[in-house]
């Protein structure tokens, strides 16, 4: 459920801040970004595992989720004001 909700933000996010002209290309160098940092958790988890008890795997990736769940929730995201004020300090756009 949370990958879901996650998947929407990012998209919406990226939707807003993308201009449409190279937004398939940012799109999918986005999606190469997080696959290969997927592969490369997957392959630490792997080895942390070997190394240390699997809950403490489970405990650092927990940690490091609510971690970027505060991050998210405290980062002002709001795409279109920043547009607005740099369209606004750009003389070319006035």
């Amino acid at each position: 459920m949370s990958t879901s909700t996650g998947m929407v933000a990012y998209q919406t996010t990226l939707q807003r801040a993308v201009p449409r002209h190279i937004r398939g290309r940012v799109t999918a160098l986005f999606d190469v970004i997080r696959n290969a940092t997927r592969l490369i958790s997957l392959a630490a988890g792997a080895l942390l595992t070997d190394t240390i008890d699997v809950q403490w795997v489970y405990l650092v990736a927990a940690a490091l989720l609510i971690t970027a769940a505060a991050i998210g929730l405290t980062t002002d995201t709001d795409v279109d004001r920043h547009r607005h004020h740099q369209n606004a300090d750009d003389p070319a756009t006035s």
